[in-house]
Order: structure tokens, then C-alpha cells, then sequence
């Protein structure tokens, strides 16, 4: 399994990384005794097989009322570091079934605002796993601006209380 700190940011500050793999319940147990003890709980989660290009993220901006302002799907092609890292380099995709299934995860927990619904395509049952819900922006949401959907931009109109365009669904795909 892959382990996560429930408090993402202070831990990287702490150790430089993101994850840690457990190849075993014993490595487990003993990974979340040391971080916990640091002051850091983990949390365990089924350790997808494949690399970076299988990891897919959609970005959202739902509105206060819950209906859906804008998606933009894209393939995480190359991250830093190798295992858990920050996405560098993307690829718009078509949103499709998986911008249906990020819009199903944001409404199933009343989510408003901007964020991103990340999942991982898992090649034995040719499904998306989701993986994580991040309530804000992040470095990858320079690329759906590249791709004609500029999120903050959106959030700062709700948030003033101004008009916002018409739902934007679409964006540019293969950028």
C-alpha cells in the first residue's frame, strides 16, 4: 500500500517527500507507529499498479448552488519525484466517463468551489480508482488555463458576487 499524511503539508516540509510505500502489514504497522509518533499520522491506501500516465485529474469549479461551472480532464504524463510527486508535465484529455465520475465524487461530498478530483486508471479491472479530492488550486491549474478554463478567475467572480459565464464543459483536448 501507498501511506499519505493526513496533514500533507507539514509532513513534506518535514521529511521532502509526499508517500511512502509499505510492502508488507509488518512495514505497515511500523511506518504508522514511527510517523504517528513524529507527530504525523498516515493514512494507508491501496497502492494502484503503473506509472505517472495512468494518473488522470479533473479539475472543477462547482458553484455555491452545486451545479457544476467548469470541468477540465487531464493525464498526468511525468511527476517529481518518480514515485510521488508533483505533476510536471499534462495532456488535456476528453472528459468523458471520468469527468462524469469526478462530478459524482464532489457531489457525494457536498464539495463547492475549486478543486481537483484525482484518479488512477488500474489496468486489472480497466477502471478509475480515485485516489484524492484537493479543495483548492494547485500548480496543475496552470494547465486548464492553457487549455481555455481559467478556475480562480471563476472562483474570485462567485466569491464577488459577480455574473459568471455560462457552464464550461469543454475545453481544448491534446494540449
Amino acid at each position: 500500500c501507498v501511506l499519505k499524511p493526513v496533514h500533507s503539508t507539514p509532513f513534506l516540509k518535514a521529511f521532502g517527500f509526499k508517500a511512502i510505500r509499505a510492502a508488507s502489514p509488518p512495514a505497515l504497522h511500523g511506518l504508522c507507529d514511527k510517523y504517528f509518533a513524529l507527530g504525523h499520522p498516515l493514512v494507508a491506501q491501496e497502492l494502484i499498479p503503473g506509472g505517472p500516465e495512468h494518473l488522470v485529474e479533473v479539475m472543477v469549479f462547482i458553484r455555491k448552488d452545486g451545479t457544476p461551472a467548469a470541468t477540465c480532464a487531464s493525464r498526468k504524463l511525468e511527476h517529481f519525484p518518480a514515485d510521488f510527486g508533483s505533476g510536471t508535465i499534462f495532456q488535456s484529455i476528453e472528459g468523458g466517463a471520468v469527468r462524469e465520475l469526478a462530478l459524482r465524487v464532489v457531489d457525494s461530498f457536498g464539495f463547492r468551489g475549486v478543486g481537483h478530483v484525482e484518479f488512477k486508471w488500474d489496468s486489472r479491472d480497466r477502471g478509475f480508482k480515485f485516489l484524492e479530492l484537493n479543495p483548492r488550486t494547485s500548480v496543475s491549474s496552470l494547465h486548464p488555463l492553457a487549455c481555455g478554463t481559467n478556475f480562480p478567475w471563476l472562483a474570485y467572480l462567485e466569491s464577488a458576487g459577480l455574473p459568471l459565464p455560462g457552464p464550461s464543459l469543454e475545453y481544448q483536448a491534446g494540449k
